[in-house]
């Protein structure tokens, strides 16, 4: 924020490692071998620099994407703090599998049912497993459950809400204060692009949330505990993407489109805040880092 309140202005889009942004375009030169190892030893011994990536363009506000060691391969705004609407319920996620088993059971609030959508639908006194009410936050984005899972773990969502913002801290995100379970708008709820890419990645490594993400509709069943529900993926991409993505959407009129997720099998992580083309947006970052990924992976191996 600028003095006088005005907000600081974006600034352009930037591939924040030179070696790696060059180190992209050398699939499509017909180098010979030893050419082709002179270079990359070259390039990978290079000192990085900020390079202006002219071509990636964007309607997000922010965004960023990392290889699979972590390393920044782009970014367009990384550290600007935003709302990040329903990408929110990946950390939720985390801190319910944190500290609840799979099998418990959830008695569903007057409050929680009555969240505004996205909802599945619960009604007071129904019950439902933690699993169930997950695969409810991470698939369809509903609301409601993940205010269930806030107060079954933590008694209410303020309590939740201290929860998230310390496991938060402990994944080394410093510009992310989280207030709801399900991010809705609230004062004070908001992330950054690179810090909401560390929670993924984390995500990503654990087993119960990698099982649910790539899920792409399930049926919760539970005769005598609540009514059937048939729960379908908002994620366009883990299905149609060469390789799935993992991943989370969000949407509010504060926020945005926003996305965040990580390619199966690769590391590579893109997220984006404040969009208004969500799927051109995520396929344009996500092509961009296949390509830059491969053309590392080529230069290092002529190493060897």
């Amino acid at each position: 924020m600028q003095p006088g309140g005005h907000p600081a202005r974006p600034t352009p889009g930037y591939i924040v490692d030179r070696k790696l942004a060059l180190l992209a375009i050398l699939e499509a030169l017909p180098l010979r071998r030893l050419s082709l190892l002179l270079i990359a030893a070259l390039l990978l011994s290079a000192t990085p620099a900020v390079a202006r990536e002219p071509h990636l363009r964007l309607s997000a506000r922010a965004a960023i994407v990392e290889d699979g060691q972590g390393n920044i391969l782009f970014a367009e705004n990384p550290n600007l703090r935003l709302p990040n609407a329903s990408t929110t319920k990946v950390l939720t996620a985390l801190v319910t599998i944190d500290n609840a088993a799979l099998q418990d059971v959830v008695t569903i609030s007057p409050y929680a049912a009555s969240m505004p959508p996205t909802r599945l639908g619960v009604r007071p006194g129904e019950t439902y497993t933690v699993l169930e009410l997950l695969y409810a936050i991470l698939l369809a984005s509903d609301n409601d459950a993940a205010v269930a899972l806030a107060e079954h773990v933590a008694g209410s969502t303020r309590r939740f809400a201290d929860l998230m913002n310390a496991k938060a801290r402990a994944l080394g995100c410093d510009n992310t204060h989280f207030v709801t379970p399900n991010g809705l708008p609230a004062k004070g709820h908001f992330t950054t692009v690179h810090d909401l890419a560390l929670i993924m990645r984390a995500a990503a490594q654990n087993p119960v949330f990698v099982a649910i993400a790539q899920t792409r509709s399930v049926d919760l069943v539970w005769p005598n505990h609540h009514r059937p529900h048939h729960v379908t993926s908002l994620n366009r991409l883990l299905a149609r993407y060469p390789t799935p993505l993992l991943g989370k959407t969000g949407f509010t009129y504060a926020a945005g489109r926003c996305y965040v997720a990580e390619a199966e099998g690769t590391g590579l992580t893109v997220a984006m805040l404040g969009s208004r083309d969500l799927w051109g947006d995520a396929r344009r970052l996500i092509d961009f880092g296949m390509k830059a990924s491969r053309a590392t992976t080529l230069a290092r191996s002529a190493l060897w």
